[in-house]
């Protein structure tokens, strides 16, 4: 962050990283209370990895937002809400200062914005929403099922 010096506060690429990193965690508790010990870190690896790296693809949003079934799927992705949290405020903060924006990334930003939310929410508070509502919920779904499964192994 000091070396490339963007034109936001570090606040704003900080604060995403660590919703991510709580809603991440919190997908991996509920996942190691549905699947055997042995077999849990595997399928949370798979499953961020999957649904990060795979649906969060940020080239097919585009392709994905389109208010149906595949943007309900997308929506559990967390660089879904993430990436745009972050890019929005950089891009703007650019524009501002009448900076160059690569084409790539005005791109990226384009196809976020046809999404179910548009114009109810800006991109910071949806990705807000979102990650805190998911780490949420997913955290209450984890306590739920390590307190409902394997009953006989507790003490």
């Amino acid at each position: 962050f000091s070396v490339t010096r963007p034109p936001v506060p570090y606040m704003d690429y900080f604060i995403p990283s660590i919703l991510v990193a709580f809603a991440a965690s919190s997908w991996g508790y509920l996942i190691s209370t549905l699947i055997s010990p042995q077999n849990a870190m595997t399928a949370t690896v798979m499953f961020i990895l999957v649904g990060c790296g795979i649906l969060g693809n940020p080239y097919k949003a585009k392709d994905l937002l389109d208010g149906g079934a595949k943007e309900a799927m997308l929506s559990l992705s967390l660089v879904r809400w993430a990436l745009p949290m972050t890019l929005a405020r950089s891009i703007e903060a650019a524009e501002e200062d009448s900076e160059c924006v690569d084409v790539s990334v005005l791109l990226l930003r384009q196809n976020y914005y046809n999404d179910i939310f548009e114009g109810k929410y800006n991109k910071w508070n949806q990705g807000l929403v979102a990650l805190v509502g998911t780490t949420l919920l997913v955290t209450i779904g984890a306590f739920l099922g390590l307190k409902f499964t394997n009953r006989h192994k507790q003490v």
